[in-house]
């Protein structure tokens, strides 16, 4: 109980207390004390980053108390080596294991919470959001007062955080703000789980809190660093740097401190995406979202809100398909529905098309053929007969929208208005953008290309999150 006491305090007397208790246990001749003593060795080198070390202690102590009939030891043993394999980005495979034998303490709710924890980890998004449901819906302050309850809270911070569900972001960061800095020890000293200060960090930074989620992470960087808890050390390192990295002013340090937490990574050993907590994962990471009237958008790890526009469904549709060049009409006949669909072009009856937008047709054209000759001379059926069908609507249209000799028919051209609204709303929502998000504002500019077909052609691919 006093080493415990000791890890809530990010006390390091803690772990050369437990060492001590180890050394003494490994040599002690009562079976329970020395069960006990492996499976707080494997506690100490998982939070090391000693994983080859905990592999072998954690086996060990599975042994040996299934050898006394420790009453917990599969309960022990599926949390330990859930941590580790959290590290090394392998607590997927957990899954099977806990749908085979449940250990004893998994009871519906906790189940839920682990198998989203899973899903959350492997950047299964569908799934989280399936099981994050009645899990958000837990009232923090009522969570019944256990060894587990602080566990559990972490999860649905994670949660939470990664769904950006904000009203329960909300309770839980109220929750969690009066144990600022504690740490979060699971049992007995079977596992440290990190400081709730990281789990605040997370939530602050859903809530739109840049400054309170620095100055958290800034916390459990130094309790991490100070208990030698090298994995934290690392995941706390990695989301702090996205945090600086989201200022001009702190995006140098940011870029060291996530250099620094990288190459810890790699010498412990650890999967540099475990937990899929940071911007880079696509959970939590990049977003373009409409909820109503308004919009929810994430880059490189800061998130704003806007107010729905036409130019934000345009860019959102354009996100959607990268690369793809969807026609200006295509755009405006989706502004309802967010969802390009072809449309008739020779509709106006004062229609007209320019030079300029003849150009764009017959550009398009000369890539369409292009594109199927190389399918063709790959042996690639399907994206030849998509390519051949596009080419063929496309050549239809132009045929239609032109007279004799290739001169335009009519006056006005459907086409002409919808190229122009498209841009000028393009051209206004980004401006909005660069106002609250100016990097994303320089991404999209860069990124997107307006006119009678547009599109949204990053120089290395991004996803998104619609």
């Amino acid at each position: 109980m006093r080493s415990n006491a000791l890890l809530a305090l990010g006390e390091p007397r803690a772990t050369s207390e437990l060492d001590r208790f180890v050394t003494d246990g490994l040599r002690a001749p009562q079976p329970r004390v020395r069960y006990l003593a492996l499976s707080r060795a494997a506690m100490l080198a998982v939070m090391a980053g000693r994983f080859e070390e905990a592999e072998k202690f954690i086996a060990e102590a599975k042994a040996f108390g299934d050898e006394i009939e420790e009453p917990d030891v599969d309960n022990v043993w599926f949390a330990q080596l859930g941590d580790l394999r959290m590290a090394q980005g392998r607590r997927f495979e957990l899954l099977d294991e806990e749908r085979s034998s449940t250990p004893q303490h998994l009871n519906p709710t906790a189940l839920t919470a682990f198998t989203a924890l899973v899903h959350l980890e492997q950047g299964d998004g569908p799934e989280v959001q399936a099981l994050s449901g009645k899990l958000l819906e837990i009232d923090p302050h009522a969570v019944e007062q256990t060894w587990a309850s602080l566990p559990m809270l972490t999860i649905v911070a994670r949660v939470a955080a990664a769904v950006a569900r904000r009203d329960a972001c909300r309770r839980v960061y109220d929750a969690l703000l009066p144990l600022t800095g504690i740490g979060v020890v699971n049992a007995g000293a079977v596992g440290f789980l990190g400081t709730t200060s990281h789990y605040l960090g997370l939530l602050a930074r859903a809530l739109d809190r840049p400054d309170a989620a620095r100055a958290h992470f800034e916390e459990a960087l130094h309790i991490h660093e100070r208990l030698g808890a090298r994995p934290w050390t690392v995941r706390t390192g990695r989301e702090l740097a996205s945090v600086l990295l989201a200022e001009p002013a702190s995006e140098e340090e940011g870029r060291a401190l996530l250099e620094k937490a990288r190459i810890t990574a790699e010498r412990i050993g650890m999967a540099w995406a475990d937990g899929r907590t940071a911007a880079e994962r696509s959970i939590s990471g990049n977003r373009f979202s409409r909820d109503g009237a308004t919009w929810t958008i994430a880059y490189r790890d800061k998130t704003v809100r806007i107010k729905d526009a036409k130019g934000l469904r345009d860019i959102a549709a354009l996100l959607a398909a990268p690369g793809r060049q969807i026609h200006a009409a295509e755009l405006v006949a989706a502004s309802g529905s967010g969802v390009p669909g072809r449309v008739d072009l020779s509709l106006g009856s004062d229609a007209v098309i320019d030079e300029r937008a003849r150009r764009e047709y017959r550009a398009r054209l000369a890539a369409l053929d292009e594109e199927l000759a190389d399918a063709e001379s790959n042996n690639d059926p399907e994206r030849a007969a998509r390519a051949k069908e596009e080419r063929d609507t496309l050549a239809h249209e132009l045929a239609t929208a032109l007279g004799l000799g290739g001169r335009s028919r009519w006056l006005g051209d459907a086409s002409e208005k919808a190229r122009k609204a498209v841009t000028a709303r393009i051209r206004d929502s980004l401006v909005r953008i660069d106002r609250i998000h100016p990097r994303l504002a320089e991404h999209l500019r860069d990124s997107i290309r307006t006119g009678t077909f547009c599109s949204y052609s990053p120089s290395k691919p991004v996803e998104w999150r619609l």
